[in-house]
């Protein structure tokens, strides 16, 4: 168990930056506030509010996430763009009279497209219904055997 105490560091040494005149301090003020990092450079005293690395890491994850969600868009938006851009040659080929030309770009339209619909963001699992009270069910039966083995045996709870 550690002692947290107002004001003081409870953890030195956390940076090294060359060039600071005394070591970084990391001070907690309470569970519900975030550390402050006390840096003095030359004359200068710097605070600096911290993030818990728990904290940091799900920051990080979510960044990650909308990148990997943007770059999924974009892509999507691109090929749709591909597939209409596709479908129009198709119109113009066939009121041109070329219907092998216009079907060809068709299909490398529905490619297009195809290829999109799979960049959608992935669906969620869900469970039917039965699914659901099915183990419902098998959870009620679980929890009915425990309680009945517990008040048939020798314990001292009733």
């Amino acid at each position: 168990m550690r002692s947290h105490q107002r004001g003081v560091p409870l953890i030195k040494n956390l940076l090294h930056v060359g060039g600071l005149s005394s070591e970084p301090w990391v001070i907690h003020f309470g569970a519900m506030l975030p550390p402050m990092v006390v840096i003095t450079h030359d004359t200068k005293t710097y605070m600096h509010q911290a993030q818990e690395l728990a904290q940091f890491q799900t920051v990080q994850f979510k960044k990650a996430q909308r990148r990997a969600s943007a770059m999924t868009q974009k892509e999507r938006r691109e090929l749709l763009l591909e597939a209409r851009a596709l479908l129009k040659e198709s119109t113009r080929a066939s009121v041109n009279g070329d219907a092998e030309a216009s079907q060809r770009l068709q299909a490398k339209a529905a490619s297009r497209k195809a290829g999109a619909a799979s960049l959608c963001a992935p669906t969620t699992t869900r469970c039917t219904e039965v699914e659901l009270l099915k183990g419902l069910e098998d959870a009620s039966q679980n929890l009915r055997r425990l309680v009945t083995n517990a008040r048939s045996s020798d314990s001292p709870h009733p």
